[in-house]
């Protein structure tokens, strides 16, 4: 037991000394060998051992939460040097670790041909070295030099004095909102419009009174149509609630995170152990299975679908999911259940108004 956590010395022993160096045991005992020494020494070895065990498995959970997640993570030097970077932004690139790993983050691919992203992000590391939280929307480029736009943030991560170490860059893309939102403003202009004809009327009517309060009736109605149309465009720029979730090989869920009782009205405890496709609308099971045996196969892609809820109603989703893999076979999957059912609505609603 003690060659394994301890290395016996002979204080004259160059030879063994050279090979501690090389193995870097957890600890060293010199001969002639003292009970209470060796005490203390086979302690102080265990407890290093067990310091790095813990410290290997919770390198593993933030390389797993890293890669898992869907937005685009970054680790950056304080300069700004790209150290690490999640598969997630990878991919919007089609780069490797390799391509980017210490290059500048203005200087990659992400802000290629965009000068002005690139100035910002300089002045944005410029703040966050200082400690400072920053965020703003910036584009991205992709490599088929499709434009993008992401909520960029950079938050610093300090030590004990306060001092940034490094920094976490982020990136969600918002591309679609922006697109709702600008149909949203020109949607509020025309809205805004016509109620400057409403008012314009109502000024008109005040000399009959009688006219006046047929017309006001109208107006009335006409403002409740309007707010109650406001309403399902203001949705669309909420807080959306994502749902972690994970399947084994035969795709049963064994673990969903207590979002699902706010998007579903499930428990969580009420859905593990079912298969997938219980709480999955019929029309969308087809598509769906196709997508488990591609992901099972490796391919990953996100997927829209529908699931019921404890009312009997349906609610859109987005999925992304990855698989597990274990000895080069498909054992299951981890992915993210992003609520779109109000976006799904608010564009069927702006296709009958256009």
């Amino acid at each position: 037991v003690l060659d394994d956590i301890a290395l016996k010395v002979k204080p004259s022993d160059a030879a063994t000394l050279k090979r501690a160096r090389e193995t870097s045991p957890y600890g060293y005992v010199l001969k002639p060998i003292n009970e209470k020494e060796l005490y203390c020494i086979i302690e102080l070895a265990l407890f290093k051992h067990e310091a790095e065990k813990k410290l290997k498995e919770s390198e593993v959970k933030f390389r797993g939460l890293f890669e898992m997640s869907f937005q685009m993570v970054a680790m950056l030097t304080t300069d700004g040097l790209i150290m690490e970077v999640n598969r997630s932004a990878l991919e919007f690139i089609e780069s490797t670790i390799e391509d980017v790993q210490s290059l500048p983050l203005w200087e990659s691919p992400w802000f290629d041909g965009l000068p002005e992203e690139r100035d910002k992000v300089k002045n944005m590391l410029a703040r966050a070295r200082e400690g400072e939280f920053v965020r703003d929307e910036l584009r991205h480029v992709s490599p088929e030099r499709v434009i993008s736009v992401f909520d960029f943030s950079l938050k610093p991560v300090t030590d004990d004095h306060g001092r940034a170490i490094f920094i976490i860059a982020e990136g969600r893309d918002i591309t679609g909102l922006k697109e709702v939102q600008e149909k949203i403003s020109l949607q509020t202009k025309e809205l805004q419009a016509i109620n400057e004809e409403l008012n314009a009327t109502i000024e008109e009517l005040e000399a009959t009174n009688e006219e006046f309060e047929a017309q006001n009736e109208e107006l009335i109605a006409a403002e409740n149509e309007l707010r109650r149309s406001e309403e399902k465009y203001r949705s669309l720029v909420e807080n959306i609630n994502e749902v972690i979730y994970t399947i084994d090989r035969d795709g049963v869920l064994t673990y969903l995170s207590p979002g699902i009782g706010k998007l579903t009205g499930f428990r969580p405890e009420e859905m593990t152990g079912r298969p997938f496709t219980w709480f999955v609308h019929p029309d969308d099971l087809g598509g769906l299975m196709e997508d488990f045996g591609d992901l099972a196969r490796g391919a990953v892609r996100p997927s829209e679908y529908r699931i019921h809820t404890t009312t009997g109603d349906y609610r859109w989703v987005m999925n992304t999911s990855r698989p597990f893999m274990k000895a080069g076979a498909f054992n299951g999957a981890t992915g993210v259940l992003t609520d779109i059912h109000e976006m799904k609505l608010a564009r069927e609603a702006l296709r009958e108004s256009e």
